[in-house]
């Protein structure tokens, strides 16, 4: 089972287990996290429990109220020394799998093993880093490049404005394009001139002003 195809199994456990409101995937450096009242969850998934995942783990555990770990049920059975570790961080731990179940059709059997602690001490909260439109439509586990990105719906959403338009600044770009850079102009300037955008995009100062246009075929 791919990490793709187990986010499924996590949304759904999070939704009609635990009853969160909303499950969100790709948020900072977190495959998915999820929301319930006020309260956070983070979920890390892996194909295998081990120490890595294990470590991510314990890693996240400043940012939300609940740390899971989610792997594909085993065979046979985990590590006592992994799954010791886990209770012993307060780290939750979620078994996904395909097994059809006629009570939970929608988890298909996924559950959750056991519960973590509550983490009382957080200095971060990830629900700050939660882009509702956005995290709420990407999938969780996807390798890099694969799926949708902020970066690439941006880009998506220049090169459409710009096939109905010539040359235009950067000013214009931002009162029809949303971004999400922290200093829009600079950084879109930035982002607009790099190199690696230069095989549909060209750039001329005029007026001591940068205008910009989709690159013509030739």
């Amino acid at each position: 089972m791919k990490e793709s195809d187990m986010y499924t199994h996590v949304s759904h456990v999070l939704l009609e287990i635990v009853k969160c409101d909303n499950v969100y995937a790709e948020v900072s450096n977190f495959d998915v996290v999820a929301v319930k009242n006020n309260i956070s969850l983070i979920v890390e998934m892996k194909k295998q429990l081990n120490f890595k995942v294990i470590e991510q783990a314990i890693t996240a555990k400043h940012c939300a109220d609940y740390i899971f770990i989610a792997v594909p049920k085993p065979k046979q059975y985990h590590s006592k020394i992994a799954l010791n570790l886990l209770k012993q961080e307060g780290i939750g731990l979620i078994y996904t799998t395909d097994e059809r179940k006629e009570y939970d059709s929608r988890t298909n059997g996924s559950t959750i093993q056991f519960w973590g602690k509550r983490v009382r001490r957080k200095t971060y909260d990830i629900q700050k880093q939660i882009n509702h439109e956005f995290h709420s439509r990407t999938v969780g586990g996807v390798k890099s490049g694969e799926g949708i990105t902020e970066y690439s719906e941006m880009i998506d959403a220049i090169k459409l404005f710009l096939k109905r338009k010539d040359w235009v600044t950067v000013d214009q770009i931002l009162e029809n394009i949303q971004t999400y850079y922290s200093n829009p102009k600079s950084s879109l300037m930035q982002t607009l001139k790099s190199e690696w955008n230069s095989d549909w995009l060209e750039w001329k100062v005029e007026n001591r002003k940068t205008h910009f246009r989709l690159r013509i075929a030739a």
